[in-house]
């Protein structure tokens, strides 16, 4: 697992820590363990950090980033909200009538029925590379 910061391909505006994870989950079978443990080590500590950023979590298909994510939420936040941008086609169009992110997460809100408190729940986009704007 390697952390680099900040991710140069990304907007300058947009400053974020990003994890790459360089070895699939399901395919360890000795190492499995650790690297589960490392990799949540990692993310505790960018929890943690008093100048945390938005996280970008890059790696190869199926390696488990998800998962990850949905463990971590689970693990060390109140309530975690998953987003996929592949099948919530509303999603793309708060993103690109807004800019303001407090707008955004009330808008996130409205669509899960449930408030979204940033300090004490984690937000997940998945495919956000579907998302222009």
């Amino acid at each position: 697992l390697c952390v680099t910061q900040p991710h140069k391909t990304l907007k300058k505006r947009v400053k974020s820590y990003c994890i790459t994870l360089l070895k699939g989950y399901n395919n360890i079978d000795k190492e499995s363990d650790n690297v589960k443990r490392n990799a949540i080590e990692q993310l505790l500590m960018w929890k943690n950090s008093a100048e945390r950023k938005p996280l970008v979590l890059k790696g190869a298909r199926q390696v488990g980033k998800t998962w990850l994510m949905e463990e971590f939420g689970r693990l060390y936040y109140d309530d975690t909200f998953y987003f996929n941008f592949d099948e919530e086609d509303e999603l793309k169009s708060i993103f690109e009538a807004n800019k303001n992110p407090y707008r955004i997460i009330e808008l996130l809100g409205l669509i899960k029925g449930r408030k979204i408190m940033p300090e004490k729940h984690l937000i997940i986009f998945d495919e956000a590379q579907e998302c222009s704007a």
